[in-house]
């Protein structure tokens, strides 16, 4: 059976609980539009079952876990809408069976991980609203993407449905 917890809009606030990763068996986590805030755990990775994470729209920084890049199962991640910074981990290129990435709204720097291309499943990249640089990799733009947002002309990219400039 699948399995769901939905939490999102609930005004919830604090820390990510730690006991919410005993839940194994977990598929959908939504923990969306709340006031959480602190660091994502890196214990989150323990959830090997997920498929669907969003922790966006909250007040959450640090940098994002590249224990992340563990959670094979997962097809859809949305981190956006808070204050994380640092690159993004090149780990989630691990991550083959993602369909939807969505880091946009966070403070992230660097350039786009080549490796990337490697997500041979993805359709939607969402990057927009960060300070990342550089160019799109031509291994990310020869995906089968439906989206691409990216901050033109700070980041070069050939081949983005979406600049926001």
């Amino acid at each position: 059976p699948e399995i769901a917890q939905f939490l999102n809009n609930n005004t919830l606030s604090g820390q990510i609980p730690q006991n919410i990763f005993n839940l194994k068996k977990l598929i959908h986590l939504k923990l969306f539009a709340n006031s959480l805030s602190g660091t994502i755990p890196p214990e989150i990775a323990q959830m090997k079952k997920l498929e669907f994470l969003s922790i966006s729209d909250n007040h959450l920084n640090g940098t994002i876990p590249p224990e992340l890049g563990m959670m094979g199962e997962l097809e859809h991640l949305s981190l956006y809408g808070n204050n994380l910074v640092g690159e993004v981990p090149e780990e989630l290129s691990k991550l083959t069976n993602l369909v939807k990435l969505r880091l946009y709204r966070n403070k992230l720097t660097g350039e786009i991980p080549s490796s990337f291309g490697q997500l041979g499943s993805l359709e939607s990249l969402h990057l927009q609203e960060n300070d990342l640089y550089g160019e799109v990799p031509g291994s990310v733009c020869d995906l089968d993407l439906e989206e691409l947002y990216i901050d033109c002309p700070k980041v070069g990219c050939t081949c983005c449905d979406y600049c926001n400039l």
